[in-house]
């Protein structure tokens, strides 16, 4: 389930974009609308469409989807020197700009160690992401996955990548084990979920896993 996406500098979308699929708890249509997660404040919508001419971007929202979801799921499958297939707008003095994804989402709040998680009690997550040009190809200039569990009421790191490579990871995401081989194996053009589901790690395996439950027609 997604509550919110924004896009930047990618394809046809040239500007800042945000869809926002959340509604208010008083809203009352089981039709339409489902809670985001058991208790959870607010609802979302479980159908939603977008309409507008040719080129104006509606094709664009899915190919940002599809495209997050193989970034996390197989970039690390990529060739080192690879460059990744993200289109920025088309216009020369966009090129050198980054191309900006974010992505909220629901999850479960207790993170094990293991490849599951406790399905108790729910909270928001969020994931971005942002690409650069580096000699001609396109890399990962920052990566970053925070939540806000309810027991704190604030945005916890998870784990966030910096400009120069190094990774920042919380403890909640448990990855003292993997962090030196994470170290010299993380590219420039791979996830940094992606990486870490190769060594077995557990969360990553999850997250993997979630974004191969995305499906769609865009190719």
């Amino acid at each position: 389930m997604i509550l919110d996406l924004e896009i930047e500098n990618f394809m046809s979308l040239r500007d800042p974009q945000r869809i926002d699929l959340t509604v208010g708890a008083a809203v009352d249509d089981s039709d339409r609308v489902t809670p985001a997660w058991p208790g959870a404040a607010f609802g979302v919508s479980k159908v939603a469409a977008f309409f507008g001419p040719n080129a104006s971007g509606k094709s664009t929202v899915l190919r940002a989807l599809w495209f997050l979801a193989a970034f996390v799921k197989d970039s690390f499958q990529l060739s080192p020197d690879a460059s990744l297939h993200c289109e920025t707008f088309g216009d020369r003095a966009y090129d050198d700009r980054p191309t900006r994804f974010n992505i909220s989402f629901p999850g479960p709040e207790a993170i094990l160690e293991n490849s599951s998680f406790d399905h108790g009690r729910c909270c928001r997550y969020n994931y971005e992401l942002l690409l650069t040009r580096k000699e001609g190809r396109r890399v990962v200039l920052t990566e970053s996955l925070h939540y806000w569990p309810t027991v704190t009421k604030r945005k916890t790191r998870l784990f966030e990548r910096g400009p120069t490579g190094e990774v920042a990871v919380g403890k909640e995401f448990h990855v003292s084990k993997h962090r030196a081989v994470l170290k010299s194996i993380l590219r420039d053009n791979a996830s940094v979920v992606s990486t870490l589901a190769q060594l077995d790690h557990g969360p990553s395996q999850i997250f993997r896993r979630a974004a191969g439950q995305i499906f769609g027609n865009m190719f």
